[in-house]
């Protein structure tokens, strides 16, 4: 049985009045650059039934019951854009190597970053052909937090492929390593 949406357990602080001066904003991002994180790309399809995406590291699962992942967009982001209603449907693509070229496109700004992409129309939102995993999704909760908004996304189905994820690490692309490269 599905339980209701997520609530809110508490609120998030009010810190209109609250600076961060004690912490240097490039030392916060070259420490979190330090974090491997898996390269995974959103997508769905906006207002306009245009395909929108992009290109994410904060990405992770959040709840097995029910079936949870969260999404971490930058306001200004077009795809959360497209996201901004609980309902809206939506396709997480954990890439695979020999993505990188699609990991670039959907990261920048623009219009135009599905013309040169290998994708397939569904009812969840572009596809992106050869993937490692693509889950279909539905928004079942947004969290504004800082200058972000947490997409927690309802997973319905998740396909699967051979291929390796891609990995961003100290802001560059890489493949995982074999198994046997790690003993």
């Amino acid at each position: 049985m599905r339980m209701p949406s997520a609530t809110a357990v508490a609120s998030p602080r009010n810190r209109e009045n609250e600076t961060s001066a004690s912490l240097d904003a490039q030392q916060f991002k070259s420490a979190l650059a330090e974090f491997p994180a898996a390269v995974t790309a959103v997508t769905c399809w906006n207002d306009l039934g245009e395909p929108t995406g992009a290109t994410l590291s904060a990405v992770c699962s959040l709840s097995l019951d029910p079936p949870l992942m969260l999404a971490c967009f930058d306001r200004s982001s077009s795809t959360l854009k497209a996201l901004s209603q609980e309902g809206k449907r939506l396709l997480i693509h954990l890439l695979a190597q020999g993505q990188e070229a699609a990991a670039v496109k959907l990261s920048g700004k623009g219009n135009d970053k599905f013309s040169e992409l290998n994708w397939a129309p569904t009812e969840f939102g572009p596809r992106l052909e050869g993937a490692c995993r693509t889950f279909e999704c539905e928004v079942d909760a947004l969290l504004t937090a800082g200058d972000h908004v947490i997409v927690a996304a309802l997973v319905h189905k998740i396909e699967e492929t051979v291929h390796q994820p891609l990995l961003y690490h100290r802001r560059e692309l890489y493949a995982v390593p074999a198994k046997n490269a790690l003993r």
